[in-house]
């Protein structure tokens, strides 16, 4: 996970449930997150010309530089359904409802 996005999170969860802060602290210390370089100016600019959003693009760009297995998010606008993003990207696109059911499921591989 990088910084960007850690920070972001945290801002989220101390706007709408501020007791579960700690909570957030706990699960990323116990993840194994990594905090990684962000994506070159040069990858945001491509994933830009896909994505169509240069903020989405800045969290793609990341992910795809961190080598991410997948990417759980909740931007349906840009994001999800974009088919040539979801071809393009070298890891798997989730909402956290569709994440949370394949982890339930038990259906987590390496191949989703």
């Amino acid at each position: 996970m990088w910084l960007r996005s850690r920070r972001k999170s945290g801002r989220a969860i101390i706007w709408k449930a501020p007791d579960l802060l700690p909570f957030l602290g706990l699960l990323i210390d116990r993840s194994g997150i990594a905090v990684t370089a962000s994506g070159t100016p040069s990858e945001v600019a491509r994933w830009t010309r896909i994505a169509g959003h240069p903020g989405d693009a800045q969290i793609v760009a990341d992910a795809a530089r961190a080598k991410a297995d997948a990417l759980v998010i909740l931007d349906r606008k840009h994001l999800h359904g974009n088919r040539a993003l979801i071809k393009a990207a070298p890891f798997h696109v989730f909402t956290p409802a569709d994440f949370l059911a394949r982890f339930r499921d038990n259906r987590m591989t390496t191949d989703y």
